[in-house]
């Protein structure tokens, strides 16, 4: 028996683990209730850090509300047989804290998502409008899966309701106020298509997004020096902070690493920026930032089990997805 347990521990401690999908965050490549398998070699494998820690799980026990895990010893970062993360890559992490925090690395909380952009890429983005991102001076192919917002006028939208009823897949979401005069479906462009030619030509149902501020960044890779300005220190001084193995402080409108002000630094780690399939929802870089190599836990590979939150008990397992390889 105890030799059983220490296999699987080595197994989910080094080699594959287990992961269920709580939120709309990635649809409509991964839905909620997708149960997935993460490869933890993939990049290397992340030793872990908090050594004393209860066997299969994470940050807390949920049933009593209690902390999983002693932080009195901690281990440094350190990765066996360290691999740089590709574009579009679907990853596991810990979200990056974006102030100094109690709480050990390695049990933060885990977030998904796809990997837009990679180290020493240029990115340029609007901080409202999900697309486009523009990559190294080139825009993004979106995939027919991201989820966006589309608008209809308001008037219409019993049949709205009754073509999203009649189309397969689903639930559809639907969002308004009485006041205004549109509402709005969050839909992925194969539905967009599909519903929209079910539609009487007579119904606008358009693409729809907000402006916003344009922002440029560059994504810090390992040993790249960047100047810092007025411009951009505010975008960096989290990172240098609170992700870099090193003593900086901001005071003012300067940084200090070791008490010393510094006009550039050159960055130990690399760092990726994080784009969900679902735009909408905003859980993605937009909202935690930029995501250091050193929070990166595994890739997710394949759904092994997929169970619906809705419908009725013969529709509850989604038999379609079972085994799916994540793309």
């Amino acid at each position: 028996m105890a030799i059983a347990v220490s296999f699987a521990l080595l197994i989910r401690c080094f080699l594959f683990g287990s992961f269920r999908i709580s939120s709309s965050c990635m649809e409509d490549s991964l839905l909620p209730g997708d149960y997935i398998i993460a490869s933890k070699i993939s990049y290397g494998v992340r030793l872990p850090q908090t050594l004393l820690s209860i066997p299969f799980t994470h940050d807390s026990i949920h049933f009593l509300g209690t902390k999983a895990y002693s932080s009195r010893l901690q281990l440094p970062y350190f990765r066996i047989g360290k691999m740089m993360a590709k574009r579009n890559d679907v990853v596991l992490f810990n979200r990056p804290s974006q102030r100094k925090t109690d709480v050990p690395l390695d049990k933060q909380k885990i977030e998904i998502s796809r990997i837009a952009g990679l180290p020493g890429d240029k990115l340029q983005f609007d901080e409202k409008i999900s697309f486009p991102v523009v990559i190294n001076g080139k825009s993004t192919l979106e995939s027919p899966l991201v989820k966006k917002f589309y608008s209809f006028p308001y008037s219409e939208i019993k049949e709205i309701k009754n073509v999203l009823k009649a189309s397969e897949g689903g639930p559809f979401q639907i969002f308004h106020k009485q006041r205004d005069s549109l509402a709005f479906c969050l839909l992925n462009r194969l539905e967009f298509y599909k519903i929209k030619e079910d539609l009487p030509k007579s119904i606008a149902l358009l693409p729809y997004s907000l402006p916003g501020k344009m922002t440029s960044i560059v994504i810090p890779a390992r040993n790249m020096t960047i100047k810092l300005t007025p411009d951009n220190i505010e975008r960096y001084e989290t990172i240098i902070c609170c992700y870099e193995p090193v003593r900086a402080l901001k005071m003012g409108n300067n940084i200090y690493v070791n008490s010393k002000k510094i006009t550039s630094y050159t960055f130990k780690y690399n760092y990726y920026w994080m784009l969900s399939d679902n735009r909408e929802a905003q859980s993605d870089s937009r909202c935690y930032g930029l995501v250091p190599e050193t929070n990166i836990i595994s890739k997710a590979s394949s759904i092994w089990f997929s169970v619906s939150t809705y419908g009725t008990p013969k529709s509850y397992f989604r038999w379609n997805r079972f085994f799916q390889i994540v793309r």
